[in-house]
């Protein structure tokens, strides 16, 4: 348990360390059996001969093993080519704002070339940025609240499911929460969910206790899988090398908030996953770790997270519907945000001048979406996949903050919250909560959904609270985000729909919108 306390280092992203996408004249078969150091080099020739090496070089010291990460997949429209995800650190990171700025005119430039050969194309450039479902701070703006202790998760209630005639080949969905992941422990008869529940009784009667209440075993494909196969964890360790490098300084102070971390988030990803076990019972449910034990990675975690997804659609493993729930966002600056107590000194103006400016840029936003095409290809079959991501928690009363990334790209469904009704004494409905962003950009294509739940929890409680059950009461657009999922893999199983009919029919629901045009979800829970 940390206490928290003013953090002495503040930061947006890894220092010195740069993402790049780029597109390869060869196809992803042949990019797959290349080193990770064979590609960079071939990479920073190219870089080389447009004259867009950093002063100081990259830092190529640390290639066994560790922090240089690829993903590769096939181009969308051109299968006869790859595009490629690299990460490299500057060798000197100070030089990071200039450099960004020269490298990024190289992308523009890159892009309006009509013709080339076997050389590759630039097609974006990011810092590192964190990524986080935190609490508070730079780039990690919720959950909306801490989680308290709960004596039950209660029934979900969707008054619009009996509208809609059930049909029998619905595909069961596999589910991909890229997240956190509890700790795990080592036992005589497989691995087990580390948990201090005093009374597993009701725990165990709850859809995805009674899974978590057996031993894990081995998974075929990796990590670990629940006795009845439904549940399959992924650990980082599996997906790459020191993912969760650079998240603190040389003091180990964590760079990426404001505060020290409050509490240990461990079970954030579970507490989605048991949203979406009770909604969707016959769902299959990928639990995969990207995020550390305070709800924090960086683009190249939770790029590794996507990676896996695209891996287990190439090999055929996975028939049906695919959804991809991202209850996290990036730590990048929007333009249009504006500063509130959520989020203290969050602004451009914390930026080096540079960064701050190029960022700021329209075509700067069109790189970043360029990028999450990237990082999720998949996400643009829309016959069979649909990512889903959290808009965000940084609004108060006094602002409304946009929706942020992944949320924003334009292939993915973002999704802010409603708060319950009694909490205010509302009797109109369930109104907007008061910490959740825009929906999406523009707005009107997001969802708004109940996102104050009642669920799974295994471990303590902040303040060394006690948890007696194993349950929880937790607000945000995360498990907001874990609704409409659910809602979207019950309306695959139920009536026969695939995720972008799910998507659309959720949107076209006669239950209203918000003051701010987002389309309104009825969903109880009690």
């Amino acid at each position: 348990m940390t206490t928290q306390q003013e953090n002495p280092t503040l930061g947006y992203f890894v220092p010195g360390e740069l993402m790049f996408a780029f597109e390869s004249a060869t196809a992803a078969s042949g990019m797959m059996g290349r080193s990770v150091a064979d590609t960079s080099r071939a990479f920073i020739s190219y870089l080389e001969s447009r004259n867009l090496l950093p002063d100081g070089g990259f830092d190529l010291s640390l290639e066994q093993g560790t922090r240089i990460f690829r993903a590769v997949a096939p181009m969308v429209d051109r299968p006869d080519r790859a595009s490629v995800l690299l990460k490299l650190k500057l060798a000197n990171p100070r030089v990071l704002p200039g450099y960004l700025e020269r490298v990024a005119a190289g992308v523009t430039s890159d892009a309006a070339r009509t013709t080339f050969s076997d050389e590759p194309r630039l097609l974006a450039v990011s810092p590192n940025w964190f990524v986080g479902a935190s609490q508070g701070g730079i780039g990690t703006g919720g959950p909306g609240t801490t989680p308290t202790p709960a004596m039950r998760a209660g029934e979900f209630k969707l008054s619009f499911m009996g509208d809609v005639p059930a049909a029998s080949n619905g595909a069961a969905p596999d589910v991909f929460i890229l997240d956190t992941l509890p700790p795990i422990e080592e036992a005589k008869d497989g691995w087990r969910i580390r948990d201090v529940i005093r009374d597993k009784s009701a725990f165990s009667a709850h859809p995805l206790g009674r899974a978590l209440s057996e031993p894990l075993q081995p998974n075929p494909d990796g990590g670990m899988r629940s006795a009845d196969g439904t549940l399959t964890m992924i650990q980082v360790e599996e997906l790459g090398p020191d993912l969760f490098a650079g998240l603190k300084d040389v003091g180990g102070h964590p760079l990426y908030a404001a505060h020290h971390p409050a509490y240990d988030m461990s079970d954030h990803g579970l507490f989605i996953a048991g949203i979406i076990r009770q909604i969707a019972p016959r769902s299959r449910i990928h639990l995969v770790q990207v995020l550390n034990e305070y709800g924090v990675g960086t683009l190249a975690s939770i790029a590794a997270g996507f990676e896996y997804v695209a891996r287990s659609l190439r090999n055929g493993a996975l028939a049906g519907p695919v959804i991809v729930n991202c209850s996290f966002t990036l730590a990048l600056p929007l333009p249009g945000e504006t500063g509130n107590p959520r989020r203290p000194g969050h602004s451009m103006v914390m930026l080096d001048q540079t960064v701050a400016k190029l960022i700021g840029a329209a075509e700067y936003l069109a790189s970043v979406r360029r990028l999450f095409r990237t990082l999720a290809p998949f996400g643009l079959d829309a016959t069979r996949c649909i990512v889903v991501a959290a808009a965000g928690n940084d609004s108060s009363p006094e602002a409304i903050q946009p929706a942020r990334f992944p949320a924003q790209a334009d292939f993915v469904l973002g999704v802010g919250a409603l708060a319950r009704a009694s909490d205010i004494g509302s009797s109109a409905g369930q109104p907007r909560a008061s910490y959740s962003n825009l929906a999406d950009n523009p707005q009107s294509d997001g969802l708004m959904v109940l996102g104050d739940l009642e669920g799974v929890f295994t471990q303590q409680f902040p303040g060394n609270t006690p948890n007696p059950l194993g349950f929880a009461r937790w607000a945000g657009t995360s498990f907001a985000t874990g609704v409409v999922s659910a809602l979207i893999a019950r309306l695959c199983t139920d009536q026969g729909m695939m995720p972008s009919q799910a998507r659309d029919y959720l949107r076209n629901l006669p239950q209203g919108v918000t003051s701010e045009s987002e389309e309104i979800v009825l969903v109880e829970q009690g």
